[in-house]
């Protein structure tokens, strides 16, 4: 059994290695093409978290705002959007703090932490209230650990898939539309730092059971 859980547009296996494996599960239906008839669907499959990721924080009850994990990365219309939205919110001197593989440490913003090891990853989430948490595409049914490992520490994701909508209850996410100008998604993003959070306390706590 596979599970392949990225679009073929950022990982794509060699014929010879898809012919290996019995039957797939795939996040969305985008990679039936690849597949034939091995596959079924199993939306956001990404369903294997580290146990430090865990928290009992509500929302409402974190010292810290705004984060951010994430790669600089341009293979996507969505990587390089995002890649976009983070340059521009280096020039800004809103309070967010950057985690990531291409931040190094020392760099003269002191809002950048650098990169996180794996097991790590709830120091940039545990202590906000929010995290931008963009995907790389925008495949119904296409979330992944960005989106579910916030979910799992009661951080307030803020995704870019509006497959969202289907899945997890309002009030425990925040959707941005990437078909929107940068203008526009800057303006919503600078919105969050006067949203008020104690809503948020009930739905995320639903959402992480749905998770779960």
């Amino acid at each position: 059994i596979g599970f392949l859980m990225e679009p073929p547009e950022i990982w794509s296996p060699k014929s010879e290695e898809l012919l290996q494996i019995g039957k797939y599960y795939v996040p969305y239906d985008g990679l039936k093409e690849m597949l034939g008839g091995k596959y079924r669907q199993l939306p956001m499959q990404n369903f294997l978290f580290a146990k430090p990721l865990s928290s009992n924080t509500k929302p409402s009850e974190k010292t810290k705002k705004l984060s951010i994990v994430v790669s600089m990365l341009e293979a996507t219309p969505f990587q390089r959007k995002r890649k976009e939205i983070v340059e521009s919110l280096l020039k800004t001197d809103w309070p967010i703090d950057f985690y990531g593989r291409d931040f190094k440490p020392g760099m003269p913003d002191v809002r950048v932490k650098g990169p996180l090891d794996l097991l790590k990853k709830h120091l940039a989430l545990n202590n906000y209230s929010f995290s931008l948490a963009f995907e790389n595409n925008g495949h119904d049914g296409y979330l992944t650990e960005k989106f579910l490992d916030c979910i799992i520490t009661n951080c307030i994701p803020v995704t870019n898939n509006p497959s969202v909508f289907k899945h997890y209850p309002k009030n425990s996410f925040l959707y941005l539309d990437f078909n929107s100008t940068l203008e526009t998604i800057m303006g919503n993003i600078k919105d969050i730092f006067s949203i008020p959070i104690t809503p948020f306390d009930s739905p995320i706590l639903d959402s992480k059971y749905e998770v779960l």
